[in-house]
This record gives structure tokens, C-alpha cells and sequence, in this order.
């Protein structure tokens, strides 16, 4: 939603920009697939992207705008096994880090910067920003209290 949001208005087609959405459950991943929610879990999301991304559907559901969901690739992966193949701008990892071994962790976290960018950020959930600093991660805190951490 914020790419589409933030892409310059005179621009007349969807940014270059494209999120890949990554779970080793298949069915976590046929759900995101479906891109359909129950209205109840959207009531955070700020009115003016509810109005603009999201459509009534069947029942109490609300469904992803079509322009929203060609932006969005779905793939059932596990990180244990390193990162898809690509290089990322930004990664979001979140809560993934804590429910691995240590050698794991240090595995992947290693894959994931890998994975970036020169100028590509990380971001992980707050109780994993330790984890990342114990291992000698450059971080850059990006606003109050949201810690990045760098490629390089």
C-alpha cells in the first residue's frame, strides 16, 4: 500500500518496486494468496488506505485491490535454507530469528545481509535486534526507536 501511496503522481503506471511475501507454511501463504481479510482485521489500517485498497467482498470480508495485488508475489520458502535468489532493497524479517538455533541464526542473518543491496536495509523485530548486534551488524536507527540494519 505505502508503494503505491508514495509513488510520484505523474507517474502513470505502478512504482518498478515489487514485494515478495515469503512463509514455509504453504497454507499461510495460500492465505495471503487469497488477499482476502476479515473486515475486523483491517479496522487499523488508516481510512484513507482502507477506501483506496481494499474492496467489500463476500460476507463481513474485505479483498485487496487488484492494482495493489499484481505488486505482490507470494512464495512458500523456508529461510533455514538461505533467502530466494535476488538482491532486496529492504528486507523484513520479523520474529523469524528468535525460533532458530544459533548456528541458524547466524546462518541466516548472514544470508539475509548477503541478500541486500549496497544501499538495502533489514529490519527485524525489536527482540532480535540484540541478536544482530551481537553478531557485529552495522545499524542505523532510521526514526525514534526503529533500528536498520545495513549491508555493509
Amino acid at each position: 500500500m505505502l508503494l503505491l501511496e508514495t509513488a510520484p503522481p505523474d507517474v502513470g503506471s505502478a512504482p518498478r518496486a515489487r514485494v515478495l511475501g515469503v512463509d514455509r507454511s504453504e497454507a499461510f501463504v495460500a492465505t495471503a494468496r487469497a488477499a482476502s481479510y476479515d473486515s475486523a482485521n483491517c479496522q487499523q489500517l488508516p481510512r484513507e488506505l482502507a477506501q483506496r485498497f481494499l474492496q467489500p467482498s463476500v460476507g463481513d470480508r474485505a479483498d485487496i485491490v487488484p492494482e495493489l495485488q499484481a505488486l505482490v508475489t507470494f512464495q512458500q520458502h523456508d529461510l533455514t535454507r538461505g533467502v530466494p535468489g535476488g538482491r532486496y532493497a529492504l528486507i523484513i524479517c520479523k520474529n523469524v530469528l528468535l525460533h532458530l538455533g544459533e548456528v541458524v541464526q547466524e546462518d541466516l542473518v548472514e544470508s539475509l545481509r548477503g541478500s541486500l543491496t549496497d544501499d538495502g536495509v533489514l529490519l527485524v523485530a525489536r527482540s532480535e535486534i540484540p541478536l544482530l548486534l551481537s553478531l557485529g551488524a552495522k545499524s542505523h536507527e532510521i526514526a525514534p526507536g526503529v533500528i536498520a540494519f545495513l549491508a555493509h
